[in-house]
């Protein structure tokens, strides 16, 4: 054992304590103040692990934590946590928080939003360990922590345009994770994901000079009132065609390129594995989009770009119900690479006048791009050989059908960006928890942050100078 995991070592049960407070503590999205919490709490660990600097970052709903550790080093990198979840449906209990036992694995720290918050504060007991031994780390710091992940990350563009200078001589973005399955391996590291919008399509008699201007009117003067709401459907239906099998939005497609080499062989990959049953098991779904089969399926989720509508939601004070004199219905759209935010919302206007409804406001959420990573990045095979002098599988490389905020630095910034870790956290019926000791392959929570630092030795040398 090197002098590093020693140290970890003799911080054990400090490092312990700090994951089980920060899993004590709510953090419900919606909760902001809870959310501050959570994030003082954050603040106080980088200040005890020696960052130099240790601050929130205050927005217009919650703040995002913000840490800088710099050594003069030749390199530079942004590590992003976030520590916000959504609620659970019928939540009864607390949140709480112990070291219980669990086999196979034995000790393991179990606590709600340990997916999360366990790797984070991980990151930081291993800067507090590699600093008490060396002085110093291989690489300059910088710390970003968030709790609007559920929100969209909205204010993560914001903190790129707002920061950008400070963050030009960021080299790459790392993701602190605890990857390894219950037998030791790593299945796939992440080379991106698809990009994010949120927005509203907002529909008023007032606008439109139809209908209720000023508030909700009884049902029954539908027979003598327009409704705003029937308005909204009816544009909504010129978006999609055979309940949004295809997109209608003028021009939607005109910027997606064709699937690359590289992507081709991730996607016969990734259906190597692939079990078509399985996933409609899963998604309760009888058959898939466009009644896609075979590899079709993965091609679709990983490189489509998608228009989704979650709901008008609507609840009336009134039993019998109104004619309401406002309409809202809210809408995600998945993008792929060389489509924009602003472009897709240019569009999403265009076609609305277009189509003569040019009354129909468009209220923008949150949203950031796409992300591509390539797989010889040096911060990508930094991971590669922890896992490889870990005597672990070579894991597979893999894009995201889903989204990440830290796509917006790839995207933004050209940052690249990947994440991993050694370590085991999982769930079991209801307990979520993180392994504490050491277990066959699987590394206990000292292994685990010395791995954070071999990482960052790994992208050290693997970048020259």
């Amino acid at each position: 054992m090197d002098k590093v995991s020693e140290t970890l070592k003799s911080l054990l049960d400090t490092h312990i304590n700090r994951i089980i407070e920060v899993l004590r503590q709510p953090t419900i999205f919606s909760d902001l103040s809870n959310i501050r919490k959570c994030a003082e709490l954050y603040k106080k660990y980088l200040q005890e692990a020696g960052f130099q600097k240790a601050t929130l970052i205050e927005t217009d709903r919650s703040p995002l934590v913000y840490g800088e550790y710099d050594c003069n080093a030749s390199k530079t990198v942004l590590v992003y946590n976030f520590f916000d979840m959504l609620p659970r449906e019928h939540e009864t209990y607390e949140f709480k928080s112990e070291i219980t036992t669990l086999e196979p694995f034995g000790r393991c720290i179990k606590g709600r939003g340990i997916g999360t918050k366990g790797p984070g504060v991980a990151f930081i007991n291993a800067v507090e360990g590699c600093l008490k031994v060396n002085g110093k780390m291989p690489v300059n710091v910088i710390f970003l922590a968030e709790g609007e992940e559920m929100y969209g990350s909205d204010h993560i563009p914001w903190f790129i345009e707002k920061y950008r200078k400070s963050l030009s001589n960021v080299d790459a973005v790392f993701v602190p994770s605890m990857s390894q399955n219950q037998d030791g391996n790593v299945r796939s590291i992440n080379l991106g994901g698809k990009g994010f919008l949120g927005f509203q399509l907002i529909c008023t008699g007032k606008d439109w000079g139809r209908g209720p201007k000023e508030h909700d009117v009884h049902s029954s003067t539908k027979a003598i009132v327009d409704s705003p709401m029937w308005r909204l459907i009816e544009a909504i239906n010129t978006l999609v065609n055979n309940s949004g099998q295809k997109i209608l939005i003028d021009g939607f497609y005109e910027n997606v390129r064709s699937i690359t080499k590289v992507e081709k062989e991730i996607a016969n990959k990734v259906f190597e594995t692939f079990n078509e049953e399985a996933l409609k098991k899963r998604l309760s779904v009888d058959k898939f989009l466009n009644d896609a089969e075979g590899i079709d399926i993965v091609i679709q989720n990983l490189f489509e770009p998608t228009l989704n509508v979650e709901g008008i939601p609507y609840t009336s004070i009134d039993p019998v119900g109104v004619v309401a004199h406002e309409a809202v219905a809210k809408f995600q759209s998945r993008i792929v690479p060389n489509q924009t935010v602003d472009e897709i919302l240019r569009k999403i206007r265009s076609h609305l006048d277009n189509h003569g409804y040019n009354d129909i406001k468009i209220k923008k959420l949150y949203g950031f791009g796409p992300g591509r990573t390539r797989l010889d990045e040096p911060i990508v095979q930094a991971f590669l050989k922890l896992y490889q002098d870990a005597g672990l599988e070579k894991p597979i490389a893999t894009l995201s059908p889903a989204s990440a905020p830290v796509n917006a630095f790839n995207n933004t910034l050209g940052i690249p960006c990947a994440g991993g870790g050694l370590g085991h956290i999982g769930r079991e019926k209801n307990i979520e928890y993180l392994v504490i000791d050491e277990h066959n392959k699987v590394s206990g929570l000292v292994g685990s942050e010395r791995a954070y630092i071999r990482i960052l030795d790994n992208f050290v040398n693997l970048s020259g100078t």
